[in-house]
């Protein structure tokens, strides 16, 4: 027996060697001919410093590495002529071609050297999703800087600490507008010291307020550019390595400062490739509308659609705020990444305006939405005869509201997906039964977007985060009984350190340095499919202990009352017990695009359901709340429904407040991609809280 166990032990040494010597010589070869640069370590905290690449022997570990601008130029010869960007001007789409995007990149690359630009220094980009926002982002790489977007919704606090933190050399912002917003009659010097230039992307700078040479157009930062020669550029671009940092994406700390992650060049290129080969991209139409400034906005609309030859078409700025749904008909996407949030407005919308049909057009609507019901179900167990009555209820019913929604050529593609947080199972199964498949990515910023993703066909709850991209590797530290912990993953597109913070990078990795710990909870089913538990700092620990994630209970509630919630928010941290607060859904000012005191119609039929028709604002709903005992029962008792489900008592919800507003991007209680922030809400609405616990 010892003599097995000491084989075995040299077997699995012997292998660990061959590993070890493959990845030395192949590091040897890279560093050799120009692709990397020499490296001792995976993490890097210093924007200088290279990391090692964690390359395998096997595809698609073994992948070459290779530039972003490298990857560029080898695309764009074979897209030349294609349309890549898409902007409405006077009502009609105008487009520009690869090659007139690619000489636009090289123009700006050149223009942000003249302008002072040095190596690994930063350009910001702040502003709302546009052609000139990309382009930006593409030529500050290109010249050996590092792209670093920043919200539109940032605080000017936020912007600051961004710009100090890289630091930004140049700042390249929206309008004019946008930086009075962020100087409010400050000096720019005194704002952003280290800013050499800034440069608006659209308008003209107002040159009562800023030196001529200091605030530049987009057009007069391009003539500065097609004055260089392009020996400079060329000489630059000669000396990028594949693993050096190339982007930063900074991500919202649950308090303090925001953490900016250090994308490298493998990082992009091998991320597009993975994703690119798993979901088969070729030259497809998307709409840009999630922010640039975000990983999954970036990924897709930038780097994936250039290296599939694909058209993007860009919303508006109010995009995000009411006009997605008309961008969407106009578009008609071949493909369409959404967030759980987009996804619940736009399942809303459709549950709307079908109650305001005939009783023979809500007849005929249910009637093909159990067909297709129907249909998963046999699919589920392993029946799949052709069904008739599911074909006409397909071709007569549910293929005109795919046609409606702009989303019927996604669909037939198996195109639609939802990611950036977990989609609520109510959401999922809605839209399974109109026929509307949502594959479920689940990733982060530091994997530079995807890790694990269901299959096109999958009917599996949206909690199920389905099987890992080929060549990433997933795994679950310190699980419990139930074989839930902590999911970590590994693989070439993990980032390469948090930018200025040792401490933090190598908190956030295990001891090898091997594994990202993501701060997510999960565990792996039989067949190795991810199923996400929550979030560990959202988590919930009452006053006795009791863990309790809060996504599933908040949407059961919000399910419950579709008609009347907009959001729901669990509180109870070393509380004795669960309490929520409630929005309403409320009208948007079509001005303004923000959500206003009105309430929505589908609220006002609700109330007249209950016999109140003289509630029309949210200020009247929070009084009829607080003084109507038949109001409130009303409410509570689905509360209560939902209670009876719980696993235990400390998971039932006891009381609720209504919030006389609705949470919004502007309000701050929503994130730039519509996530709640939680702690943000606590600190806004503690009083109201505090006072449904002194209550008793």
């Amino acid at each position: 027996m010892q003599s097995l166990t000491n084989r075995l032990i040299g077997r699995m040494w012997g292998r660990a060697l061959r590993r070890n010597d493959f990845q030395s010589r192949l590091e040897r070869t890279l560093v050799t001919n120009g692709i990397v640069a020499p490296a001792d370590r995976y993490l890097s905290w210093d924007k200088f410093t290279p990391v090692k690449l964690r390359m395998e022997e096997v595809h698609p570990g073994n992948i070459p590495p290779t530039t972003v601008s490298n990857f560029l130029k080898d695309h764009v010869e074979q897209f030349w002529s294609r349309t890549a960007l898409c902007t409405k001007v006077e009502d009609k789409w105008v487009g520009r071609t690869f090659e007139q995007y690619y000489q636009e990149v090289q123009i700006t690359a050149k223009a942000f050297l003249a302008l002072g630009l040095g190596s690994k220094e930063g350009v910001g980009i702040l502003g709302n999703n546009c052609p000139e926002w990309m382009i930006a982002s593409v030529a500050s790489i290109v010249s050996g800087g590092l792209s670093c977007g920043m919200y539109t919704t940032s605080s000017k606090q936020t912007v600051q600490f961004i710009a100090d933190n890289v630091p930004v050399t140049i700042l390249v912002i929206e309008n004019q507008a946008f930086l009075n917003q962020i100087l409010l009659g400050r000096n720019l010097t005194e704002v952003f010291p280290t800013v050499k230039k800034v440069i608006l992307m659209e308008g003209a700078p107002n040159s009562s307020q800023h030196s001529s040479s200091f605030v530049l157009s987009w057009q007069q930062m391009l003539e500065v550019g097609r004055t260089e020669s392009g020996s400079n550029l060329a000489s630059v671009e000669k000396h990028h390595r594949a693993n050096e940092a190339c982007l930063i994406i900074y991500t919202s700390g649950t308090t303090g400062e925001p953490k900016g992650a250090m994308i490298s060049h493998d990082n992009i290129v091998w991320s597009c490739k993975i994703v690119q080969e798993h979901f088969s991209w070729h030259q497809e139409d998307v709409l840009s509308y999630l922010p640039l400034s975000h990983v999954s906005g970036l990924m897709v609309d930038c780097y994936l659609t250039w290296s599939s030859g694909s058209t993007i078409y860009f919303g508006d700025k109010n995009v995000l705020k009411g006009t997605l749904p008309r961008f969407l008909q106009d578009v008609r996407p071949t493909r369409f990444l959404g967030v759980p949030r987009v996804w619940e407005k736009i399942g809303v919308a459709i549950q709307a305006k079908a109650a305001q049909g005939s009783s023979t057009k809500r007849a005929l609507g249910m009637w093909a939405r159990n067909k297709q019901m129907d249909h998963i179900r046999r699919k589920r167990s392993g029946d799949n005869k052709f069904d008739w009555s599911h074909s006409i209820a397909k071709r007569l019913v549910l293929s005109r509201v795919h046609e409606a929604l702009g989303l019927d050529r996604a669909v037939a593609k198996d195109g639609l997906y939802s990611g950036a947080a977990t989609l609520s199972a109510e959401t999922f199964a809605y839209f399974q039964s109109l026929g509307i498949n949502l594959q479920s990515i689940y990733g982060c910023s530091e994997a530079t977007g995807p890790q694990t993703t269901n299959l096109s066909d999958s009917t599996s709850p949206p909690e199920f985060m389905g099987l890992p991209f080929l060549g990433v590797r997933n795994t679950i530290l310190n699980p419990d009984k139930k074989g839930v912990g902590e999911v970590a993953v590994r693989s070439r597109n993990v980032f390469m350190g948090y930018l200025n913070d040792e401490p933090l990078t190598q908190e956030s990795f295990t001891e090898d340095s091997g594994w990202f710990k993501t701060g997510d909870l999960g565990r792996f089913e039989s067949d190795g499919s991810l199923e996400l538990k929550g979030r560990i700092k959202e988590l919930l620990i009452t006053s006795g202990g009791k863990n309790i994630s809060p996504i599933p209970i908040e949407n059961r509630i919000k399910h419950a009352l579709p008609e009347l919630i907009s959001n729901v928010v669990l509180v109870g941290e070393q509380r004795h017990y669960l309490t929520c607060l409630i929005t309403p859904r409320v009208k948007i000012d079509p001005e303004t695009t923000l959500p206003t005191t009105d309430l929505d119609d589908s609220v006002l039929q609700w109330l007249a359901i209950q016999g109140l028709t003289n509630v029309m604002t949210t200020f009247d709903l929070v009084r009829e709340v607080e003084t109507n005992a038949v109001l409130a029962k009303a409410i509570q008792s689905q509360i209560d429904l939902i209670n009876e489900s719980a696993q235990s008592k400390p998971e039932c919800v006891q009381k609720f407040r209504v919030l006389p507003e609705d949470f919004s991007i502007h309000g701050g209680q929503l994130g730039p991609t519509l996530k709640l922030k939680r702690h943000r809400v606590m600190q806004q609405y503690k009083p109201i809280i505090d006072q449904m616990y002194l209550e008793g």
